[in-house]
């Protein structure tokens, strides 16, 4: 079994990194660091987010993020408008 980091259901959160939700689980909650019941190795997606450079890139583009943390499915908060401040 494997950590939420290398899961398929595991998706971070956009703006907050130890949050994301699980599709397995209901709910939104931390990365589980340790083992899950629910893991599921991953496959990679054509697109990916790299958290550390904050950019989405192509999967032709994983050199150049080698070593980062990145991941080819994010969560992005219906809500996440209300996290910025106005310009009025």
């Amino acid at each position: 079994m494997g950590s939420c980091r290398g899961c398929k259901w595991w998706r971070p959160d956009y703006f907050f990194d130890n949050l994301g939700e699980c599709e397995k689980k209901t709910g939104i909650h931390l990365e589980n660091k340790a083992s899950c019941e629910m893991f599921e190795e991953r496959s990679e997606t054509e697109f990916c987010w790299c958290r550390d450079c904050r950019v989405t890139f192509h999967a032709s583009e994983r050199d150049l993020h080698r070593g980062h943390n990145f991941f080819c499915r994010t969560r992005v908060d219906p809500d996440a408008h209300e996290y910025t401040s106005t310009g009025d």
